[in-house]
């Protein structure tokens, strides 16, 4: 639904329906002898974002004295966009991320030094981790826990329509059946559970392993929190817990 007509201005405005997804290349020729998708880009128009419901161009009046116009439409070609990247580097404190650890265990960011624990951070120097220079606190009674929380800043995610969260994991800790990590997407405006994207973490790995969940469509178009619940039980384990390094997520742009 290509429109042409010449405004109250003397200029040449063109206009057309346009779609979310699209791109669109103006191309014009002062004759008929080609076929539309070989004539020239016109006045560097090309690769133009789609403004639905309509697309609207205006520029000079041509000096030619007869000139056609045709527009070209085609899917945007996706586009890999990181949204938040965090190695915890080049800073002294946890923030922006949240740490909950009332009762113990809390969630510190540094160097890696505990005895059983990763022998450093995975990209140097700091990672963020539970007790990084010793051993997870037990709770003080039979069937409780030590629960302690993690929670990233707020993520937009607004911008893509599909993605990944991403991020390096070392693990020493009890079996699950004991001691375990979960961990949870929430709505940043209520709080709200989006998804258990991992739950039932546990044993030790002993090593850096990378960690990767698919966003869920439920979360797309919101902000949302990525959390980490650590929970431990009333019999010590001598272990370090959980640690964390070069977060990131990452989607394809609208």
């Amino acid at each position: 639904d290509l429109q042409v007509r010449r405004d109250e201005a003397g200029m040449l405005e063109l206009s057309w329906n346009s779609k979310q997804g699209e791109l669109y290349n103006l191309r014009s020729m002062t004759g008929l002898s080609t076929e539309p998708l070989k004539w020239a880009i016109f006045d560097g128009n090309d690769n133009l974002a789609a403004t639905p419901p309509r697309n609207t161009l205006t520029f000079s009046y041509p000096a030619d004295p007869e000139r056609f116009f045709a527009i070209e439409g085609f899917p945007k070609p996706p586009v890999q966009v990181v949204v938040i990247e965090d190695n915890f580097d080049d800073r002294t404190d946890l923030a922006p991320w949240a740490n909950s650890s009332p009762d113990g265990n809390p969630w510190e960011l540094g160097v890696p030094s505990a005895f059983l624990g990763p022998p450093g951070a995975f990209s140097p120097s700091n990672a963020v981790g539970t007790v990084l220079a010793g051993n997870y606190i037990a709770s003080n009674a039979v069937d409780t826990f030590v629960v302690s929380i993690l929670r990233s800043p707020p993520i937009p995610l607004d911008g893509i329509s599909s993605g990944t969260i991403s991020y390096q994991r070392y693990v020493d800790m009890e079996d699950p059946q004991f001691d375990f990590a979960t961990v949870n997407l929430l709505d940043a405006a209520d709080d709200s559970l989006i998804e258990v994207l991992e739950t039932d973490i546990g044993n030790a790995n002993l090593a850096w392993e990378e960690v990767s969940h698919e966003i869920p469509a439920a979360a797309i178009g919101k902000t949302v929190y990525f959390q980490i619940v650590f929970n431990s039980d009333y019999v010590d384990s001598l272990q370090t817990g959980l640690v964390i390094d070069n977060f990131k997520v990452e989607g394809l742009e609208l």
